[in-house]
């Protein structure tokens, strides 16, 4: 049987990356469209003229007139304007503005003499220019070839055959001294800095640019694109969700969007899967409204000089592409000025896309496989005073290091500030790689997860070993990058599964957004089975607008392993009892949060806090210090965190937290209680009743319960882990209706008054 099911796994795995792999146009384009330019059976191949990078002869009318709508004139100028830095021998990035400015004003103008001003100022940057050696230089090599690309494809009439070599050498000298060599074969395909610049936009451009001199350049480019980037690109776009968070995500995947732009200017139009326009919908998602985003993996955006964070390349270049309406209402608000670079926006903005905002979207979204999150909300309402709660509840499918952190299970909640958070810090005093970095801010313990504290546990990141024991989730293949795809499938990157997901009833606006998951390979042999099951209840209550319910069983391997629950906060954390209250009150915010922890119950439970000056970072005792960058508006690291454990264990531990939020200065909340029925377990907060098997198995027998009355009118009910088919509501015995019920959605959901209900499956009753 279990030769079966590894057969059946292997075949749905490679199912899955035959999918993914798979180009996919978009509506409105053919993928049919590839086939009228030359390949050479592998990959598509540049058209047999020029220019062909970034633009084609037949864009430049296009290009013509969009320099004339009122919004782009001005990076029209711009980009011109760096002509005045033709001379400037002083600062050499300003002279390569002023080539390619040349350049572009040549192919509008179609004036030879401004084209060999750009020829000869980008030679004379080329023998004038050094790297001298610092921290992510490759970017800045990177940027100059492509610059030096740009006059050597649009310029390309004008050139001599000497000049070609010059050029040639040029690249190739600047090149080989990149972080991913050339050619080509360094760092990973899916992490690191080999997924930005270098070969999306860089090396590519020159291979474009001089494929007629040199076609072996762009072959060695290509055929590694294509043959390692974009299939897992695709095989990860699938979950419409980035791995690399918050800020490398989106910096990162504009990266993407150049290469895939860059292809299409050549007549290819989809390179990747359609499902790559999908992937700046997460960061739509996890706006706050107070501007900033709920913190996700190596966060560099907490040190961004406005509160609004923004990477607007990314979605200019996805709106454009995708001719995406709601990318675009982003756009405006991310797109407050020009950048530094403005030649890229002045090629792909479309300022005709019509625009539809994005309070028009669906409430909750399911980020499914292989990365498996969830992101609910209560409204698209900005500002600091606005009423959005904002909920992400975690499984975590595939673990790929690099910015990923160890927080399979993880979830956050913002509401008038930020509540249970994601602490630490990316960029302070040490970055990444440092003590604070490995030992505690990618590490389990700064999130709100589960620890398992197995005494003779040890940890390592790559090459550094010896790191602190926390408890956590393990580094998958020792902290080291997936190479490729296929080493991502086949060794231990899988950390979870998805075990059920649901949005409603009203799929747009959710009353409840349901996930459920396996996270038993999140850490090592100490755990033998770990699902954690999140409930999120949007109240639509103005004063107590949202409930979040986190289930937790776990086995693990020896009973002395200690069980802790986390939950990380800004504000110190007020404990009574089995509450736990968490406000969120300077800055201008103010926000609350009440936990009430139902299991471990009574004598058996033990609720502590831990935090405070010199107590921020701290693991079994040690703190790992780390202070913010000081341009830094936008910190929340956190202080603070509640550990909750049961004085008596055995191998089998059930957690249950409900945490309710509101207005800082509310002082009333919504009761809380728990009640057990059999292998049932169920929540009842305010209205709400929801129920979850606390076996960890679906249920399969008839389940009877009493709603009880309290003058307040009909309960929402939700009846979670049911086993697949039909089954019958009753009431007082009467059947009031039926559901059908999947394995992947195994929920009962519905309204009813007091009374005596009952469960019944079809396979019990014959009169069914």
């Amino acid at each position: 049987m279990n030769i079966i099911r590894r057969m059946l796994i292997i075949l749905g795995l490679a199912f899955l990356f035959a999918l993914a792999i798979q180009p996919m146009a978009p509506p409105g384009l053919s993928a049919a469209g590839n086939e009228r330019l030359q390949t050479d059976g592998s990959i598509p191949l540049p058209p047999p003229e020029h220019p062909r990078l970034f633009l084609r002869r037949q864009d430049l009318d296009e290009l013509r007139r969009k320099i004339g709508h009122p919004s782009v004139k001005p990076i029209w100028e711009k980009t011109v304007a760096a002509q005045k830095y033709a001379n400037d021998d002083k600062n050499l990035e300003k002279k390569r503005l002023a080539f390619e400015a040349y350049a572009l004003k040549y192919l509008i103008d179609d004036n030879p003499v401004l084209g060999r001003w750009a020829i000869n100022l980008a030679l004379d940057y080329f023998d004038k220019v050094t790297f001298p050696p610092k921290k992510d230089v490759t970017r800045d090599i990177g940027r100059a070839i492509t610059g030096g690309s740009i006059v050597y494809d649009w310029c390309y009439p004008l050139l001599s055959a000497q000049e070609k070599k010059t050029f040639i050498r040029h690249f190739i000298r600047l090149a080989q001294t990149m972080e991913v060599g050339f050619p080509p074969v360094k760092q990973s395909a899916l992490t690191g800095h080999a997924g930005e610049a270098q070969l999306f936009r860089d090396q590519l451009s020159m291979g474009i640019a001089v494929y007629d001199e040199d076609p072996t350049i762009y072959h060695q480019v290509a055929k590694r694109l294509f043959s390692e980037f974009i299939p897992a690109r695709n095989f990860f776009y699938l979950s419409h969700l980035h791995h690399q968070g918050d800020s490398y995500g989106m910096y990162r995947y504009q990266w993407e969007m150049m290469a895939a732009w860059i292809y299409r200017r050549m007549g290819y139009p989809q390179i990747f899967s359609a499902h790559q326009g999908q992937l700046p919908y997460y960061w739509i998602y996890i706006r706050r409204p107070d501007g900033q985003m709920l913190r996700n993996g190596d966060c560099f955006n907490a040190n961004r000089s406005t509160k609004y964070w923004a990477e607007p390349m990314a979605f200019l270049l996805s709106a454009a592409y995708y001719q995406d309406p709601y990318l675009f209402d982003e756009l405006q608000r991310q797109y407050t000025k020009i950048s530094g670079d403005p030649l890229f926006e002045l090629l792909f903005i479309d300022p005709d896309i019509p625009t539809k905002p994005v309070s028009e979207l669906p409430l909750t979204r399911y980020f499914g496989y292989p990365m498996g999150t969830m992101v609910a909300r209560t409204g698209w309402d900005t500002g600091m005073d606005a009423k959005t709660v904002v909920a992400e509840m975690k499984v975590g499918v595939f673990q790929f290091n690099n910015h990923q952190h160890l927080d399979s299970g993880h979830f956050q909640l913002y509401y008038r500030g930020g509540l249970a958070i994601d602490s630490g810090i990316y960029q302070g005093d040490y970055e990444y790689g440092s003590p604070h970095d490995v030992n505690y801010y990618k590490r389990t313990i700064a999130h709100n997860c589960l620890l398992i504290y197995d005494p003779d546990e040890t940890f390592r990141f790559g090459r550094r070993t010896g790191l602190v024991n926390d408890g956590g989730q393990r580094f998958p293949n020792g902290g080291n990058e997936p190479k490729t795809l296929k080493e991502l499938l086949t060794r231990d990157y899988q950390v979870g599964s998805v075990l059920a997901h649901y949005l409603g009833p009203d799929r747009h606006r959710p009353d409840i957004s349901y996930l459920k998951g396996d996270l038993t390979r999140a850490y090592t042999a100490k755990v033998h089975d770990y699902q954690r099951t999140f409930l999120f209840w949007n109240l639509k209550n103005e004063r107590h607008p949202a409930a979040l319910i986190v289930l937790d069983r776990v086995t693990v391997a020896q009973p002395s392993f200690k069980r802790t629950w986390l939950l990380h906060s800004i504000e110190e954390p007020e404990i009574n009892g089995n509450i736990t209250i968490i406000r969120r009150t300077a800055k201008g915010y103010r926000g609350q949060l009440i936990s009430t922890t139902l299991l471990p119950a009574g004598d058996n439970l033990n609720i502590v806090k831990i935090g405070g000056p010199g107590k921020e970072f701290s693991v079994n005792g040690i703190n790992f210090p780390n202070r913010p960058n000081p341009r830094s508006v936008t910190d929340e690291s956190g202080a603070w965190r509640i550990e909750i454990a049961p004085k008596q264990t055995g191998r089998t531990t059930l957690f249950l937290n409900v945490l309710q939020v509101q207005d800082a200065d509310v002082k009333e909340r919504l009761p809380v209680s728990m009640v057990q029925i059999d292998d049932m377990v169920g929540v009842l907060i305010g209205q709400r009743l929801a129920f979850f098997n606390q076996t960890g198995e679906r249920l399969a027998q008839p389940f009877r319960f009493t709603v009880p009355k309290n003058g307040k009118g009909e309960y929402q009910i939700a009846i979670t882990d049911l086993t697949p088919g039909q089954w019958q509501l009753r009431k007082d015995g009467r059947r009031m209706t039926s559901f059908h019920i999947s394995s992947e959605l195994p929920l009962a959901v519905f309204s009813g008054g007091p009374g005596m209900y009952e469960m019944i499956p079809a396979h019990t009753d014959p009169s069914f």
